[in-house]
């Protein structure tokens, strides 16, 4: 079961993290991956890594941001490994801030980063999907998509905008035989994120917010990317798939 041997990934923002989980995870299941990164130095060094193990993968240099990068991008992973036939929306970031503290740049880089270039990225995709009849696009989101959280207006706003955009795109590509759907992880522990969880009153929190009483591995987001991007899951489309640990259950 989800054995992805033949099919083309992209992973964009692929170079850490949870990222780089799930390239690891798409080329363990047999995925040829083109791990993309706005630095394509670090792009290449996790294909390098990949490609060391055994896997075929190929490093790409992609801003989210920018719609002629993204052309780019995927025109030359079309070139060279074909497809894509996955395509994984990990690209994001985040500006903290009070509903006094945000200004206009804040708002108008995490959106463009989070959701228009999710929308890019799901359309250039979707181009080289179409004509096969086959595709799966799946977007990372967060819990903070689905409830609210102190100073997180911006990126909360984004990842709700995600989901319901996955919504959407579900419903028009349908019929193409193509599946779009959310993976939406609680705080995951990542190297961006453990100098934070150094504060005891922040792991405490944070720990006290998951029911299952420990913190969300990139390992537990891939694990769910492979299983989204894979045969077996078919007939899943529109679905958010929440990765943590019960935080949203209560």
């Amino acid at each position: 079961m989800f054995d992805l041997s033949g099919k083309s990934a992209v992973v964009t923002g692929g170079s850490r993290g949870i990222g780089r989980a799930i390239a690891a995870a798409l080329a363990q299941a047999g995925a040829t991956v083109a791990v993309t990164s706005r630095r394509l130095e670090e792009a290449q060094r996790v294909a390098a890594e990949l490609q060391q193990e055994g896997h075929a993968a190929l490093g790409v240099a992609l801003d989210v941001t920018s719609s002629d990068q993204v052309r780019a991008a995927f025109e030359t992973v079309r070139q060279q490994i074909g497809g894509p036939d996955i395509l994984v929306n990990n690209a994001g970031t985040n500006r903290r801030g009070t509903l006094f503290e945000l200004a206009d740049d804040d708002w108008h880089f995490v959106l463009d980063t989070n959701l228009v270039g999710a929308f890019r990225c799901a359309q250039e995709a979707a181009r080289s999907m179409v004509p096969t009849g086959w595709g799966r696009i799946i977007n990372i989101a967060s819990q903070a998509g689905v409830v609210g959280a102190p100073r997180l207006a911006a990126y909360g706003a984004s990842k709700a905008g995600l989901i319901q955009m996955t919504r959407v795109l579900a419903l028009e590509l349908a019929e193409q035989n193509i599946t779009v759907n959310v993976v939406a992880p609680a705080y995951v522990v990542t190297d961006l994120t453990r100098k934070a969880l150094e504060d005891a009153t922040l792991r405490a929190t944070v720990l006290a917010s998951i029911p299952r009483g420990t913190f969300i591995q990139p390992s537990d987001v891939a694990a769910a990317v492979v299983y989204l991007a894979s045969l077996e899951a078919g007939m899943v489309t529109g679905h958010t798939l929440l990765v943590d640990g019960g935080w949203t259950a209560r």
